[in-house]
């Protein structure tokens, strides 16, 4: 029987779920990691709630990145199918085990990728806002790749060691959680 969670257990998780996803992310842009770092609460939001309120905290943190960048908003889009897809893959199962998690990062780095890099080149002329991607796209631009397939490669370069990072933070946090619930209710039954 799963545990029914109050209204106000879930509005102060999908509040730290965002807030999770704004420092992460400000932390990853002023230290010029070549990651994202904002979707680590919407997958923790979206493993613990399901695919919609994973999917509210991803919008709500390009919400609130907007008031601070310019043209952000609109990579809500790919936030949400980032907690569309986790919440879908918890509810499969997926996130029980190392190769679920794998194919989930992967699957989230694709969708990722296809929704971004669009939007990169509508916007932005290809550019993903991270000099590190840029420099990918740009790298393989130099040596006569075609820049839809160099724009898609800089994204990659980010998306997906983003998203492996993301996950595999999750699936470790969920281990501990459980190793520690299980202590715990072994210190009761002595």
């Amino acid at each position: 029987m799963k545990k029914e969670i109050s209204v106000f257990k879930v509005v102060m998780l999908i509040v730290y779920g965002t807030l999770i996803n704004v420092i992460g992310k400000g932390i990853a842009a002023h230290f010029g990691w070549p990651l994202w770092l904002d979707s680590l609460g919407t997958v923790l939001v979206a493993y613990i709630l399901g695919s919609y309120p994973g999917a509210i905290v991803g919008l709500a943190g390009n919400l609130i990145y907007g008031f601070f960048t310019d043209g952000v908003i609109i990579y809500g889009i790919t936030s949400v199918a980032i907690g569309l897809i986790v919440g879908i893959s918890t509810k499969k199962g997926r996130l029980q085990s190392i190769f679920g998690v794998m194919l989930t990062s992967t699957i989230v780095a694709v969708a990722s990728i296809f929704i971004s890099t669009p939007l990169n080149i509508l916007l932005y002329d290809g550019a993903t806002g991270n000099v590190w991607g840029d420099g990918v796209s740009c790298f393989f631009i130099e040596r006569g790749l075609h820049p839809l397939i160099s724009y898609f490669l800089g994204e990659f370069y980010l998306d997906f060691a983003d998203k492996v990072l993301t996950l595999g933070i999750l699936f470790v946090c969920i281990k501990i959680y459980y190793l520690f619930i299980k202590k715990i209710n072994g210190a009761d039954d002595a």
